[in-house]
């Protein structure tokens, strides 16, 4: 009997740190706790804590700068994901929202492909090291520079 009494006042302590925890995180506007307590509502103990961490965590990562309106990333991904709930909806939004900036990582790396590297275009005859010391020499010395592979500079120059 002395056993079990310990046992549940250890996990009254330990359910008491949680939620400490819980409040020492969010931010001075108790909205966003309260919004993520409601959406975790149906759990309990550690997995309601873990819950309300993801959630507080994604929607201040995904914030506007300008912090008083939501993202549009964030409300489509909130619209997709509410068939959702508790900690798998948090889970769904998280992952689309990192789908969604993957997705503009993607168009930035397509665009800056668009533009010639003119060290790509001077080297791109060669193959294996040759290539790849001809890269490094043109971008060390410029394209408008250009010194013959033994290091001496073209005469008239």
């Amino acid at each position: 009997m002395k056993h079990t009494n310990w046992i549940f006042l250890f996990l009254i302590v330990i359910m008491q740190s949680f939620a400490a925890e819980i409040t020492a995180d969010t931010p001075s506007d108790s909205d966003l706790f309260n919004e993520c307590d409601a959406r975790c509502g149906s759990l309990t103990g550690e997995g309601r804590y873990r819950c309300i961490k993801m959630c507080i965590n994604s929607k201040k990562k995904n914030a506007p700068p300008s912090g008083s309106r939501k993202s549009s990333r964030f409300d489509e991904c909130e619209d997709i994901c509410s068939s959702y709930t508790g900690l798998e909806q948090i889970k769904c939004i998280r992952m689309c929202l990192d789908e969604k900036r993957n997705r503009e990582t993607i168009k930035k790396n397509a665009i800056k492909k668009d533009v010639i590297d003119p060290c790509e275009m001077r080297c791109g005859v060669l193959t294996g090291t040759l290539k790849d010391k001809c890269l490094m020499r043109c971008r060390n010395q410029g394209v408008d520079e250009y010194k013959d592979p033994q290091g001496y500079k073209q005469s008239g120059q």
